[in-house]
């Protein structure tokens, strides 16, 4: 069972699965129990998280601010004192002004498992499945649907130190609300508006940012707490799939934001001004200094295969670098990943006994995900990684194909198998076109 802690999303989703498959995404309950202990609190002057104080006022001591709190804990009790535990973080950040949740819903495991019963086709073919024996993607640890909401899996409660650390990362989303992160950093990423590399990357500043807060509380107020980025190295080292994919965000943007800020204090830069791309995520390059490079996949027409020219999308390097670690160590999947420049996925279909063997009424579907590099040496290295990728594949897993259009551009074909086998793709670095059998 793979427990990730952190899920927040202005639109409710849980960030659990946020970034890795839409048929994986749950929306989070944000219904508060009638019952429940209070813990001492007050509300906040302000919603905003500006700051009320005078320039003359001594800085907030996060005793008073949790001494004035009002949080109801709902469905249980806790073992640390809430208030405390998101006074500290709100004074860590330089947001004391901002309010705390008003309730901290206690959850049975049961109800805090998130995502869909299995993942798209596409991910599907690439190895991306909810392990065997989970009826759901994901079990989170705790999530944050709502500024006015922490909910909290029990199971967390076990431990005092676990607990206080995740209550922590669940109080930086809170600020996060507050604030204004997430208005921030909206519709700044440099890939197609709701691609998933959008929501990766999103993820990832909105996640890393939580993990790094986390990481600083967890040195200064709760030492018997593991280090949150090696806990989530550790319980995905043998993980599935998914589970890589799903902690990739935590750990690729804790690591980003640890190289551009000094403390928590400064945390608000990175939303300020955050990366365009995942790959200047991934390698501390400075946000738009890596434009992402023009390329099209286009559909041959007369090859009795079609293609929804709105039906694509694009996934950015981190995504890339995951599902090569499916197959290839770390190393060399960031290598192979590395000097992504863009890439696309277009989804080909043939239907009502078009295509070679299918009967009449039946869908055969095909996928194209083509991948440009900054340079031929790059995708030279991404073509042996895949070559070792496609080799420790399971003896039953789909057929998989690459083909290489153009010195800086591979086309990954999988699905129907007849497609995979007979598929073409033709044209230069900025535009590929993919055929069947050669006609159209």
């Amino acid at each position: 069972m793979l427990v990730v802690a952190g899920c927040a999303a202005p639109d409710g989703s849980s960030p659990a699965a946020t970034g890795s498959d839409p048929a994986a995404s749950a929306t989070a309950s944000t219904t508060a129990s009638t019952t429940g202990s209070v813990q001492s609190t007050r509300p906040s002057p302000r919603t905003d998280g500006s700051e009320t104080t005078s320039s003359e006022d001594p800085p907030a001591s996060p005793r008073a601010l949790a001494e004035e709190y009002e949080v109801r804990v709902a469905g249980g009790s806790l073992p640390v004192e809430y208030g405390l535990v998101f006074a500290r973080v709100a004074v860590a950040m330089d947001r004391p002004a901002a309010e705390p949740p008003s309730v901290v819903r206690i959850e049975p495991t049961e109800s805090m498992e998130l995502g869909g019963a299995e993942y798209s086709e596409f991910y599907r073919l690439l190895g991306f499945r909810v392990s065997e024996g989970r009826e759901r993607a994901l079990t989170a640890a705790a999530y944050v649907a709502t500024p006015e909401t922490v909910v909290i899996n029990e199971a967390v409660l076990a431990d005092e130190a676990d607990a206080e650390s995740t209550l922590a990362h669940e109080s930086v989303h809170v600020v996060q609300y507050r604030t204004g992160a997430f208005e921030r950093i909206a519709g700044t990423a440099a890939t197609p508006p709701g691609s998933t590399a959008e929501r990766l990357l999103q993820a990832a500043i909105v996640e890393g940012s939580a993990t790094y807060v986390e990481g600083a509380y967890v040195r200064r107020h709760a030492s018997e707490a593991p280090s949150p980025p090696e806990s989530l190295r550790t319980r995905t080292a043998n993980g599935s799939p998914a589970e890589r994919l799903g902690v990739a965000p935590y750990l690729a943007g804790a690591r980003y934001v640890d190289a551009r800020v000094s403390g928590p204090g400064e945390v608000r830069r990175v939303y300020d001004d955050p990366p365009r791309t995942a790959e200047e995520l991934l390698h501390d390059r400075p946000p738009g200094s890596e434009p992402v490079a023009p390329l099209t996949v286009r559909d041959a027409s007369g090859d009795g295969w079609t293609s929804d020219a709105e039906a694509t999308d694009t996934y950015g390097e981190l995504f890339v670098r995951v599902t090569l670690e499916t197959g290839v160590d770390e190393a060399t999947a960031g290598d192979a990943a590395h000097g992504w420049g863009n890439d696309v996925r277009r989804r080909f279909v043939a239907t009502d006994g078009d295509g070679e063997g299918a009967g009449e009424g039946s869908t055969r579907t095909g996928y194209a995900w083509a991948i440009r590099f900054d340079d031929d040496a790059n995708a030279t290295a991404f073509a042996a990684a895949f070559e070792t990728w496609r080799e420790a594949r399971p003896a039953n897993a789909s057929t998989v194909r690459l083909v290489r259009p153009a010195p800086e551009t591979v086309v990954f074909l999988l699905g129907d198998e007849r497609f995979v086998t007979r598929a073409t793709a033709s044209g230069g670095d900025g535009a590929v076109t993919v055929r069947v059998n050669g006609t159209g």
